[in-house]
């Protein structure tokens, strides 16, 4: 069979690990083919990345953080036009320890008709602010008059952390602190809330603000082919000019690249974002099986010419290169879980 000049390109976010707990993650975890196409690939660590902000760099719009909420909006089949957008999502404070933690993406479960209602009330209250845009129930934007200047970090990044740490900072911090404080003392008071509070429910009882900008004129795709259903990774597609499908169930003949490919694979995003280490450890079982030995195999076959993956996490980004000539390196003996998963040097 012929060698396939093709790439095909992993992202895992989530595969790495917090260094003080990897150990106990990794334990008891089998993953041959994983650790074979790591040991036998060629190495490059990064300093951390969160997903947007490779996704940005992967797709030539540098290394500041994306514009986030315009690029949903586009993949939500919005219009953002010209417009500065922010993303203002609905999220769920909790108290843990005197310290204010922001939940997690399954803690909040409101419905189309809450999310309506609260946007509603905000944008009753702050027209002169700018106008609340309700994507899904989980998603919002708020549109404003100009871009503002600050500096955010994308809530998937911050969930399960303490608030404090990752407040706006910026030139504007302080007008958009107070914004926020504005913010939820409305939702507190809101009767949609009282209601979800009074069943036991989690209440929607701040936004957090992050992804500014405006949408792109333009983006460089990193492959021909894209399959991912993250909305920032569509919205990037669709200014690239490239066409995203979503992500089979596994590497399989129809998923093998004809052509440079690239897939993100979300799988150990949430367990990592919860420090679920338990399903963390069964996520990644199932990717070893559906997709890290079948990539072994076919790259062993020549279906493609070189397998690319790109392991991100809260304390690092490693990517690694491997060709079919590499899996002939015999002597590098398949890399260790704990070792996969960790950021540092092994």
């Amino acid at each position: 069979m012929p060698l396939s000049p093709a790439q095909l390109h992993l992202v895992l976010p989530g595969l790495l690990w917090p260094a003080a707990s990897v150990n106990e993650a990794a334990q008891g975890l089998r993953l041959p083919a994983l650790g074979t196409l790591r040991a036998r690939g060629r190495t490059v660590r990064r300093g951390t990345l969160t997903l947007e902000r490779w996704l940005a760099s992967a797709f030539g719009l540098g290394d500041a953080e994306p514009p986030s909420a315009a690029l949903r909006l586009l993949a939500d089949g919005f219009s953002p036009g010209a417009d500065a957008w922010i993303c203002a999502d609905p999220v769920h404070l909790r108290l843990v320890r005197d310290t204010v933690v922001i939940g997690g993406r399954d803690e909040l479960d409101l419905s189309e008709a809450e999310a309506r209602g609260l946007v509603a009330a905000l944008n009753a209250h702050f027209a002169d602010v700018g106008e609340f845009v309700l994507q899904r129930a989980e998603c919002w934007a708020l549109r404003l008059p100009r871009l503002p200047r600050i500096a955010t970090h994308p809530l998937d990044f911050v969930r399960g952390r303490r608030m404090e740490s990752f407040l706006p900072g910026g030139d504007e911090a302080r007008q958009w602190l107070r914004l926020l404080n504005e913010i939820q003392t409305l939702l507190h008071a809101d009767d949609i809330n009282a209601r979800r509070a009074a069943s036991g429910r989690a209440t929607a009882n701040s936004v957090w603000f992050w992804g500014a900008g405006t949408l792109p004129a333009a983006a460089r795709a990193p492959a021909r082919r894209i399959l991912s259903s993250h909305p920032i990774v569509r919205g990037l597609a669709q200014v690239a000019g490239v066409p995203a499908a979503a992500v089979p169930p596994a590497l399989q003949a129809p998923a093998m690249p004809a052509q440079d490919t690239l897939i993100i694979l979300e799988d150990l995003s949430l367990p990592a974002q919860n420090r679920d280490s338990v399903a963390w450890r069964q996520a990644l079982q199932r990717l070893e099986l559906d997709w890290f030995a079948p990539a072994l195999q076919a790259l062993k076959r020549g279906r493609f010419a070189a397998l690319r993956m790109t392991a991100l996490g809260d304390e690092g980004c490693i990517e690694w290169t491997v060709t079919r000539q590499d899996l002939w390196k015999l002597w590098r003996r398949p890399v260790a879980p704990r070792q996969l998963a960790a950021a540092g040097a092994e």
